[in-house]
């Protein structure tokens, strides 16, 4: 877990919403201390009736609709108070309102802005989608998140589509695609375990054997692209380890660069040849990174020599097909690979989640063992 300091690194104000329509902006609110969260923010609606001479919740609804330049809908205010409307309780509070509430607050009363929301940032647990999708609230980050990342960073992508020709809605998704369904359904129990949200799995019409994870939320989507800096669009010659990455624990960094070797790295093992007659041919180990972006083979690199691996790194021309070979094209890739004693440390410290890759481990130790015996 990290320090306050920290936490506020990620805070919930980051995510101001924009567009004007209320009933598409995420809404905020907690289950685990739902009347301690109402009976805060009553408080501060409270504050704000009195210093502006508001009497009555209509005009307070005029007041808000002409603050935010919409139309604010009478279910919401009933959700300000934690109500419910023709019997159905309205979950949360829109963060575009919430946001301005607090801002308000502190204007009225003098008091620091961080301070009540970090107050009120304790309180809360959840987010909501206008569709009511129940998302966790992320005051932190571990190594499960960090593993995500990676793998979001090799082999997914933050899709810069919307979901209709005039650009109104954007789609939010997150994708993933591997060729193994096992390694993909236990990425999707990862985003549970840290989102509380189940992706969508699906095969890909164009190919027979790669299989896409889908997930689609504004909240996890902008911690992605906005928090963690991850490109929207494309990524491959731009993308490097995210800054809080970069600045976290050891744990952290290795988790991140598991989930970018899992997806766009490689294992494997070989017999060397002996230079020499009067040496013997050995079994050799490798774990080898290729990518287009420069920066995310330095930021790797950059870590690793941090806790003692010997990096090689290289660049070279390479190919680069359509997807059905059709079309070739030559471009620039850069990698590193850690080799010998550097990837048996790879492999017994950090590791791999892909069961390709552990595979290709287990197979190492298999042939090490046989030769010597």
């Amino acid at each position: 877990m990290y320090s306050n300091n920290q936490i506020n690194q990620i805070r919930l104000h980051n995510y101001k919403e924009d567009g004007n329509i209320l009933k598409k902006w995420i809404r905020v609110a907690s289950r685990a201390n739902e009347s301690l969260f109402y009976l805060k923010l009553y408080g501060l609606i409270k504050i704000i009736k009195k210093e502006r001479n508001i009497t009555s919740w209509i005009e307070f609804r005029e007041f808000l609709s002409k603050k935010l330049n919409a139309n604010i809908d009478i279910t919401t205010l009933y959700g300000l108070r934690g109500g419910k409307f023709n019997g159905k309780r309205r979950d949360g509070v829109p963060l575009k309102i919430f946001y301005f509430l607090v801002n308000e607050y502190c204007n009225l009363t003098d008091r620091k802005f961080e301070d009540v929301l970090n107050e009120f940032y304790e309180i809360l647990d959840s987010v909501y989608s206008f569709m009511g999708n129940k998302c966790k609230l992320v005051k932190s980050f571990g190594m499960d998140l960090c593993y995500l990342l990676g793998m979001v960073v090799a082999d997914g992508t933050c899709p810069n589509s919307f979901s209709r020709k005039n650009k109104t809605y954007r789609t939010y998704e997150i994708r993933i695609s591997k060729d193994s369904l096992v390694f993909i359904q236990r990425l999707s129990d990862m985003f549970y375990s840290v989102f509380g949200l189940r992706p969508h799995i699906f095969k890909d019409c164009r190919s027979k054997n790669l299989w896409i994870l889908s997930l689609k939320s504004k909240y996890i989507f902008r911690l992605f692209t906005q928090i963690f800096e991850i490109p929207v669009g494309k990524k491959s010659k731009i993308v490097r380890m995210p800054r809080l990455i970069r600045k976290s624990s050891k744990e952290n960094q290795f988790a991140f660069i598991r989930g970018v070797i899992d997806g766009d790295g490689c294992i494997y093992s070989y017999i060397q040849k002996a230079k020499r007659p009067t040496t013997n041919d050995f079994l050799s180990f490798r774990v080898v990174l290729r990518v287009r972006s420069k920066m995310l083979i330095k930021d790797v690199a950059e870590s690793l020599r941090k806790y003692d691996y010997y990096v090689k790194e290289f660049s070279y021309m390479g190919n680069s097909f359509s997807r059905d070979f059709s079309k070739k094209r030559k471009i620039k890739f850069y990698g590193l690979y850690l080799q010998s004693k550097n990837a048996v440390k790879y492999s017994e410290e950090i590791g791999s989640l892909n069961p390709t890759k552990i595979k290709k481990i287990n197979e190492y130790y298999q042939k090490l063992s046989f030769l010597r015996h």
